[in-house]
Protein backbone atom coordinates (compact mmCIF):
# COMPACT_ATOMS: atom_id res chain seq x y z
CA UNK A 1 0.00 0.00 0.00
CA UNK A 2 1.67 3.36 -0.96
CA UNK A 3 0.76 5.75 1.23
CA UNK A 4 0.48 9.52 0.07
CA UNK A 5 1.53 11.71 2.58
CA UNK A 6 1.83 15.66 1.95
CA UNK A 7 4.76 17.56 3.77
CA UNK A 8 4.71 21.18 4.20
CA UNK A 9 7.86 23.32 5.37
CA UNK A 10 6.40 25.85 7.63
CA UNK A 11 9.76 27.94 7.96
CA UNK A 12 10.03 31.14 6.42
CA UNK A 13 13.60 30.98 4.90
CA UNK A 14 13.17 30.42 1.16
CA UNK A 15 13.75 26.61 0.35
CA UNK A 16 17.39 27.16 -1.03
CA UNK A 17 18.12 28.45 2.60
CA UNK A 18 16.21 26.37 4.58
CA UNK A 19 17.93 24.08 6.93
CA UNK A 20 14.09 22.86 8.03
CA UNK A 21 14.00 21.83 3.85
CA UNK A 22 17.52 19.77 4.42
CA UNK A 23 15.23 17.52 7.39
CA UNK A 24 12.17 17.44 4.92
CA UNK A 25 14.52 15.89 2.22
CA UNK A 26 16.10 13.56 4.52
CA UNK A 27 13.06 12.10 6.45
CA UNK A 28 11.17 11.75 2.56
CA UNK A 29 14.04 9.65 1.61
CA UNK A 30 13.18 7.20 4.77
CA UNK A 31 9.10 7.62 3.31
CA UNK A 32 10.05 6.63 0.25
CA UNK A 33 12.20 3.43 1.57
CA UNK A 34 9.17 2.69 3.51
CA UNK A 35 6.91 2.50 0.77
CA UNK A 36 5.29 5.88 0.61
CA UNK A 37 5.09 8.59 -1.53
CA UNK A 38 5.24 12.08 -0.92
CA UNK A 39 4.79 15.70 -1.94
CA UNK A 40 6.84 18.72 -0.47
CA UNK A 41 5.43 22.32 0.16
CA UNK A 42 6.82 25.67 1.38
CA UNK A 43 4.64 28.58 2.94
CA UNK A 44 7.57 30.54 2.05
CA UNK A 45 6.13 31.11 -1.32
CA UNK A 46 3.01 33.08 -0.63
CA UNK A 47 2.04 32.76 -4.44
CA UNK A 48 1.77 28.75 -3.65
CA UNK A 49 -0.70 28.90 -0.40
CA UNK A 50 -3.55 28.40 -2.42
CA UNK A 51 -2.18 25.10 -4.00
CA UNK A 52 -0.48 24.17 -0.19
CA UNK A 53 -4.26 24.46 0.53
CA UNK A 54 -5.91 22.69 -1.90
CA UNK A 55 -3.49 19.50 -0.86
CA UNK A 56 -3.80 19.81 2.84
CA UNK A 57 -7.62 19.82 1.96
CA UNK A 58 -7.51 16.71 -0.27
CA UNK A 59 -4.54 14.93 1.89
CA UNK A 60 -5.55 12.90 4.81
CA UNK A 61 -1.86 12.19 5.66
CA UNK A 62 0.13 15.70 6.41
CA UNK A 63 3.22 16.30 7.88
CA UNK A 64 4.52 20.10 8.93
CA UNK A 65 8.06 20.65 9.37
CA UNK A 66 8.35 23.42 11.61
CA UNK A 67 11.28 25.49 12.17
CA UNK A 68 11.68 25.92 16.76
CA UNK A 69 12.71 29.86 17.17
CA UNK A 70 13.33 29.86 20.76
CA UNK A 71 10.02 28.20 21.71
CA UNK A 72 7.78 29.75 18.91
CA UNK A 73 6.63 29.17 15.90
CA UNK A 74 7.20 31.28 12.99
CA UNK A 75 4.49 34.18 12.66
CA UNK A 76 4.03 33.02 9.13
CA UNK A 77 3.31 29.69 9.65
CA UNK A 78 0.65 31.06 12.19
CA UNK A 79 -0.70 33.25 9.69
CA UNK A 80 -0.73 30.51 7.04
CA UNK A 81 -2.87 27.94 9.58
CA UNK A 82 -5.20 30.39 10.02
CA UNK A 83 -6.27 30.63 6.57
CA UNK A 84 -6.76 26.78 6.67
CA UNK A 85 -10.36 25.68 6.60
CA UNK A 86 -11.44 22.48 9.02
CA UNK A 87 -10.39 19.45 8.41
CA UNK A 88 -12.55 15.57 9.28
CA UNK A 89 -11.37 13.58 12.27
CA UNK A 90 -9.88 11.11 10.02
CA UNK A 91 -7.03 13.34 8.90
CA UNK A 92 -3.84 12.78 10.52
CA UNK A 93 -1.34 15.80 10.94
CA UNK A 94 1.55 15.25 12.49
CA UNK A 95 4.38 17.46 13.31
CA UNK A 96 8.35 17.50 12.80
CA UNK A 97 10.02 20.15 15.13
Amino acid sequence: MNKKIVMINASPRIEKNSNTNKIIEAFGQGLLQGGCSFTKYAISNRDAWEEIRQAYMDSTNIIFAVPLYVECVPSLFLEFLEQLPAKDKNTKVSFIL
